[in-house]
């Protein structure tokens, strides 16, 4: 008996593809759970957890709590543990124009941004948003490990040099207090400009450069820093990508310095529940059943 090539093949496929459609049906019918799929989060400060939308001004406490997040500041002029944090719309006009964003001010529109609220006269003037100059830090505290892998950063003006020290620093520390993440915002950013030297800072709009900083594990985190506007100093805006680094707490400090945060983005590393599953008996009959289909349709297909 002689067989041919194509009958062989057939032969040896058809088996599988019988349980590939009858897999795909048994899905449908809620029998074989799909692979659940963590949900990406993007934080922009335009909605809450609940997608409504949010004005300039509001004052930031526990509008993602949905999301298993929480935010709190320090206020360094006052040393406030529970300093305001504000919303900044960065397409009005307002205390602070170093702020604004959009075409005029070289820079993608970024609506709201998020602000440690200046002390001044004696109050915190939560009327009028406004960076505090003497700096504070902000606490992003999740309820449950995140794979954390971006952010971005408007007006950052002290960082090219002109003063010592790290006055923007980014921590990340894990359920056990361990350091996982520790960016040099201003060694970063010192990095860019003498790679992208050239006077006119639009010609370095869209350039990156990529620099690994050690975590207190002692394990190196490549980080990737790409200048969005076509502005540095006041205006400017940057973002920063990384290797997705597993924490439940990220700081963000400014030490003697101004400055808003206008994104970031993490993976929540969540799994949905699988679906009930129905009794085995009725388990087994539909199985059945989809396989049964499936070789049907095979063989109508392959008599064609």
């Amino acid at each position: 008996m002689t067989y041919s090539t194509a009958s062989l093949f057939q032969g040896a496929i058809a088996p599988s593809r019988a349980w590939q459609l009858a897999t795909a049906a048994l899905i449908s019918f809620g029998i074989v759970a799909a692979p659940a799929q963590a949900e990406v989060r993007v934080l922009d400060f335009e909605t809450n957890a609940q997608g409504e939308s949010l004005s300039g001004g509001t004052q930031v406490n526990n509008q993602w709590s949905d999301w298993g997040l929480s935010i709190t500041g320090k206020n360094y002029k006052t040393g406030d543990n529970n300093a305001p944090l504000l919303l900044y719309d960065t397409s009005q006009s307002g205390a602070d124009n170093d702020l604004r964003t959009g075409t005029t001010w070289g820079t993608p529109n970024q609506g709201n941004a998020l602000i440690i609220q200046e002390y001044n006269n004696g109050s915190y003037n939560l009327n009028t948003p406004d960076d505090e100059a003497s700096g504070g830090h902000i606490w992003f505290n999740f309820d449950q490990e995140v794979g954390f892998n971006q952010f971005s950063l408007l007006d950052i003006d002290d960082n090219f040099g002109s003063r010592s020290g790290t006055q923007v620093r980014v921590l990340g520390k894990d359920a056990d207090n361990n350091t996982v993440l520790n960016i040099n915002i201003d060694n970063l950013i010192k990095r860019f400009a003498a790679e992208y030297d050239d006077p006119d800072h639009s010609k370095s709009q869209g350039q990156s450069l990529t620099h690994g900083y050690k975590n207190g594990l002692g394990e190196y985190v490549d980080v990737t820093i790409t200048q969005v506007g076509n502005k540095r100093d006041d205006n400017s805006m940057f973002q920063f990508d990384f290797d997705e680094t597993n924490l439940e707490r990220v700081q963000f400090r400014y030490s003697g310095v101004s400055g808003a945060i206008s994104g970031l983005q993490w993976d929540d590393l969540t799994t949905e529940e699988p679906p009930q599953l129905p009794e085995p008996s009725i388990t087994v009959g539909l199985a059945m059943m989809s396989l049964v289909g499936a070789r049907k349709f095979l063989k109508k297909d392959n008599e064609q």
